[in-house]
């Protein structure tokens, strides 16, 4: 095992869609750092990288249900656009945050717009997709004191709390 719960991960990435499209990628902005065993990644790309060694590259392929689940067709409501605050801008694939019952905010987007009738969808834009992984493993080290208070590592050259 690389590594072991409340240990700092350092990896590189680049994710794809089952078509080869690039969804997301580390190459530009440098590695990404988690907390090991604090569900900062997709549960099934730590349990494969945890099976990887130190400077080690990997394909993981996770179905839908090892990601984001499955796409429900539920979760997409059509409402009237005045039930919307006016200076909200009106375009497909922007994120909004909807009140729920509780008034906690639950993130939707706009799947569509068909004269004043707006289309929420509330599946996490990678519902029901497969993820291409390519993934390579840098660094493994011991969290700090801070990073296990905080449950999250932290870049020690960007990382402040206000």
């Amino acid at each position: 095992m690389a590594f072991k719960e409340n240990q700092v991960v350092t990896i590189d990435f680049s994710l794809y869609d089952a078509e080869g499209n690039l969804l997301d990628s580390t190459h530009e902005d440098g590695p990404m750092s988690f907390l090991a065993g604090q569900e900062e990644i997709l549960p099934g790309l730590e349990v494969e990288l945890a099976k990887m060694a130190l400077h080690t590259k990997k394909k993981v392929v996770l179905k839908p249900e090892a990601a984001y689940g499955p796409y429900d067709p539920e979760d997409v409501h059509v409402i009237q656009r005045q039930e919307l605050p006016q200076d909200i801008e009106l375009e497909v694939g922007v994120e909004l945050l909807a009140e729920g019952d509780d008034d906690d905010e639950i993130p939707c987007y706009i799947s569509k717009i068909e004269g004043d009738q707006v289309t929420l969808d509330f599946n996490h834009p990678l519902a029901g997709k497969e993820l291409h992984f390519d993934v390579e493993l840098l660094e493994v080290r011991d969290a700090t004191a801070e990073e296990l208070e905080h449950g999250h590592a932290h870049d020690p050259s960007s990382h402040h709390h206000e």
